[in-house]
């Protein structure tokens, strides 16, 4: 567990190292699940988002493609977030695992070569950095943390940087999913847009958490990060799927 305002690890650059989350066990063969109800799935999380994120303006921009022309797709190390206590270290490293994802996505189509792009290496990288936000949108709803924000001194700071930062967050994640090639490869393009849109949702959710403090309500036990985060899972399956990996 991460001491009061830190991440997991950080290396002597200050960037933030994390451990791969602990494999999950094998589960037994049987019916795969029928194709259909796998689109019903997918298009029930889609509209979801989409409702959520009905106001945002996602026109296309001409600056560029992000994850042709940006670092991380433009998403800054840690969201921009600072951990005054562990609720805001808990946004960080979400926001640190969805900046990592658009990084690797970003390397794959800056290749050419369709078997480069296929990568094992970039894949297992974006697998592993959507464990991380599963298990830390988990860890971080968990009532211990919003007691602390509703206790702890230093949580007004926290908020603070909250209010701050998470405009900043959207604005940029919106701003990037506008200038998106719509030539990028279908499953690349998919992942990107799913990992701003939890990036919007996360920062819309962390603003609303903390709206009327010292009233609080934990953003990682809510609807719409909940529903982000599976979206995100399931473009990132389709990834793999799409480059023969499972």
């Amino acid at each position: 567990m991460a001491g009061e305002g830190q991440a997991d690890k950080v290396d002597d650059e200050g960037r933030y190292i994390f451990d791969a989350p602990p494999e999950e066990p094998e589960e037994e063969e049987g019916e795969e699940e029928p194709e259909g109800d796998k689109d019903e799935k997918k298009e029930t999380l889609v509209y979801s988002i989409d409702q959520l994120l009905s106001e945002t303006d996602l026109s296309l921009d001409s600056a560029g493609c992000p994850l042709r022309t940006k670092s991380y797709g433009g998403i800054p190390s840690f969201g921009g977030f600072k951990g005054w206590v562990e609720y805001g270290v808990g946004a960080g490293l979400v926001a640190e695992a969805a900046h990592c994802i658009l990084g690797s996505l970003g390397r794959m189509i800056r290749l050419d070569d369709p078997e480069a792009r296929a990568n094992r290496g970039h894949l297992a990288h974006i697998k592993e950095e959507m464990g991380i936000i599963e298990d830390k949108v988990k860890e971080y709803g968990r009532p211990v943390y919003t007691r602390q924000m509703r206790e702890y001194d230093s949580a007004e700071e926290q908020v603070e940087n909250i209010r701050e930062t998470a405009p900043e967050l959207k604005r940029r994640a919106r701003r990037a999913m506008g200038q998106i090639d719509p030539d990028t490869p279908p499953r690349i393009r998919e992942t990107a847009e799913a990992t701003y849109k939890f990036l919007i949702v996360l920062s819309d959710s962390l603003l609303t958490s903390v709206r009327n403090y010292p009233e609080f309500d934990n953003a990682f036990q809510g609807q719409p990060v909940q529903t982000a985060t599976r979206a995100l899972s399931l473009a990132v399956d389709n990834l793999f799927d799409a480059y023969g990996y499972r």
